[in-house]
């Protein structure tokens, strides 16, 4: 009988023991993906061409300025061009689905009313997982924004 009685108890106890602790939402990491931004223009000269990228929480708050706000919030690049022509990819970074991943490009020094000239252009993408994602455009027929020509991006949570 008393094989019995302690068979029932281990049985149990083993049953409670494998179950372990539920994980809490902060114990969940989320997945990721590979990023990369990819850039190319030309006629560049003297536009004052920047290319920035972050990503943050999507609580996060935007600035223009060339550091993103927020605690959580990663600079991927900061690429100021200095030549006529550009093209080139950054290296991947690892981002989670739970960011959200933000692009701009700017002409710095095209300002008020004027455009930039025409045959100038620059063209930014996010690259995820080795595939164009989204892509912005700045050229002749882009206009200031409030100060400058400015293209804006970016994947939500939900768009990953």
């Amino acid at each position: 009988m008393r094989i019995l009685f302690f068979s029932p108890c281990l049985a149990a106890l083993a049953l409670l023991v494998s179950c372990g602790k539920n994980k809490s939402e902060k114990d969940v990491v989320a997945p990721t993906h590979q990023v990369a931004v990819r850039y190319y223009g030309e006629n560049l000269t003297g536009l004052g061409a920047r290319v920035v990228a972050w990503s943050s929480t999507p609580t996060g708050t935007d600035t223009w300025s060339s550091t993103p706000a927020g605690t959580d919030s990663v600079r991927v690049v900061d690429i100021p061009v200095s030549g006529s022509s550009v093209a080139a990819t950054t290296d991947a970074t690892r981002i989670r689905t739970d960011k959200v991943f933000r692009l701009r490009i700017t002409l710095e020094n095209v300002r008020g009313n004027t455009s930039p000239p025409v045959g100038s252009f620059l063209v930014a993408s996010i690259v995820v997982d080795g595939e164009v994602k989204k892509s912005i455009r700045l050229d002749h027929t882009s206009t200031a924004n409030p100060s400058h020509p400015m293209a804006y991006n970016l994947i939500m949570p939900r768009e990953w």
